[in-house]
């Protein structure tokens, strides 16, 4: 069954292999707690990163730039062998140059060493960007089994659902809804590696709720860690509504939240797009903002464009930490 399990977390498996462990987990709590302890064990599997391939033809343009200034020092010309190694001359003057570097050699040097950084350093940076991508990942997977379990053992179905008023009415509060239930052991993984290490301190729902003025403010802000959350949508009648688990590979549930502005179209700390957990459990990267298979759904923003509830149930909106889910469209109660 572990292998089962690796390869459900990797994608190994093919859809109805994947189906067959994903209605498993949902009746076996054991078999969850494999899962994560499986998960934890491939964390530092993110370390090993492909190298980049260096751009095509740079080894001869790096040839070339060392061969036109050598060329350009007046490297002396093709000198018959017999002659120079008979020639007195030519040993008296290899020794008082050998302890000395000429310009050409300076030259050269410098190539070779300009050649080596351009293929070292992208590799470098690009493989540091690499690993914490993945760990990022891993981190959204282990919450999605939390909120996979929560659905089905306290939630009556349902993602943690944000309330609309009061001292938990704050995007974050899912991560105070997954420790109070024990769903969550080690906090670190609300925190994104891309965003540096911290220190997520435990927080729960009955601090949070006894908090008031600025000690409350620092708690929502902190509780959610690096990542947005669905806000949930608004139904016909006007009533805020949480996201049933429907375990849908394309619904978006949570992601690295923006730098900035999301209604301005801030992107993440991973540059152009953002890690992203669906409701199903997978994670993956997506260089946009729009929920896959949508009609142009920007998942930071509701259909008015607003960072709050959807206006409907497709209506996906995520938002970090602080964010309430009512702001300026008026709720029913």
């Amino acid at each position: 069954m572990q292998d089962d399990l690796v390869g459900f977390l990797v994608g190994a498996l093919d859809a109805e292999e994947h189906a067959d462990i994903k209605r498993k987990l949902e009746l076996d709590a054991e078999l969850q707690k494999q899962l994560a302890e499986v998960e934890k064990k491939l964390a530092p599997l993110a370390l090993a990163e492909t190298p980049v391939t260096p751009p095509e033809g740079l080894s001869n343009r790096t040839l070339s730039f060392v061969f036109d200034h050598v060329n350009a020092a007046g490297v002396e010309g093709h000198v018959d062998a017999k002659n120079r190694v008979n020639s007195p001359a030519y040993y008296e003057r290899l020794a008082s140059e050998s302890s000395e570097w000429s310009f050409s050699d300076f030259v050269v040097a410098a190539g070779i060493c300009l050649a080596a950084a351009c293929l070292f350093f992208p590799a470098l940076i690009n493989g540091r960007y690499q690993s914490h991508l993945t760990h990022c990942q891993n981190n959204m997977r282990q919450i999605g089994v939390a909120l996979n379990d929560y659905s089905m053992n306290h939630g009556r179905g349902y993602l943690p659902t944000i309330p609309a008023s009061g001292n938990m009415a704050a995007a974050g509060s899912y991560a105070v809804m997954l420790q109070d239930k024990g769903l969550i052991q080690d906090r670190q993984v609300f925190n994104c590696p891309s965003r540096g290490k911290q220190i997520l301190v435990k927080i729960s729902g009955h601090e949070l709720n006894e908090a008031q003025g600025s000690r409350l403010i620092t708690l929502q802000q902190q509780m959610g860690g690096d990542y947005a959350y669905t806000l949930g949508y608004l139904d016909q009648n006007g009533k805020l509504k949480g996201i049933k688990n429907q375990s849908r590979p394309r619904y978006v549930v949570l992601a690295d939240a923006p730098l900035g502005n999301a209604a301005r179209g801030d992107f993440s700390v991973h540059g152009r797009g953002q890690n992203v957990l669906f409701e199903d459990g997978h994670a993956a990267f997506l260089a946009t903002r729009l929920r896959p298979g949508s009609e142009g759904d920007d998942f930071f923003v509701n259909d008015q464009g607003m960072v709050e509830a959807g206006m409907h149930e497709n209506d996906s909106v995520l938002a970090p930490s602080a964010t309430p889910p009512i702001v300026f469209i008026k709720a029913a109660h």
